[in-house]
């Protein structure tokens, strides 16, 4: 994924990391990965983000960069309801945890995951299920999604409980 921008008038003389900030809501974390691994261009040559852009510069930044993680990939059945360039959204079945944890290492949402993106990605779910919860579980396919998605809290859940018997009523309350 890139991210393309011509300078405007107003912007001119201003540091491209601070444009890039305000422009398109990236964290100062993230500016930085993008400075260190060369991944912010100005008119075809790459630049640090104190760098003065002027009118009519074209900014180019990759968000495509290497990223390992401690998750590995395990082939696992999964129901993807959706995906694109952005976003991977599976249905988790009521069971299954969705990060490997001490108790968990492998069979995880997390591991099937990464194992369908053919181990090319790193593994950043937007939201989380308990494991005998079922439901969507959204994983966002690089970081900058992800931080959108969680700085502009644009995530909205809606629960349904579906019970069995009937619940007994507290009677301290009546």
């Amino acid at each position: 994924m890139q991210l393309v921008h011509m300078v405007t008038k107003e912007e001119e003389n201003q540091k491209v990391g601070n444009l890039l900030k305000k422009r398109f809501s990236i964290s100062s974390r993230l500016l930085n990965k993008l400075k260190m691994n060369g991944k912010i261009m100005v008119n075809g040559t790459s630049v640090f983000s104190s760098f003065l852009v002027h009118e009519n510069d074209q900014i180019l930044v990759n968000l495509e960069f290497e990223e390992t993680d401690y998750i590995q990939p395990e082939p696992i059945a999964l129901e993807i309801v959706y995906e694109d360039d952005y976003f991977l959204a599976v249905n988790k079945g009521a069971g299954m945890v969705v990060h490997p944890s001490s108790y968990h290492l492998s069979g995880t949402l997390a591991n099937g995951v990464k194992a369908y993106l053919n181990n090319q990605k790193k593994i950043r779910a937007i939201n989380r299920l308990d494991k005998d919860t079922s439901g969507i579980v959204l994983f966002a396919k690089n970081e900058y999604i992800q931080e959108l998605m969680i700085q502009n809290k644009t995530l909205q859940k809606e629960y349904l409980a579906i019970c069995l018997r009937q619940i007994a009523r507290d009677k301290r309350n009546d």
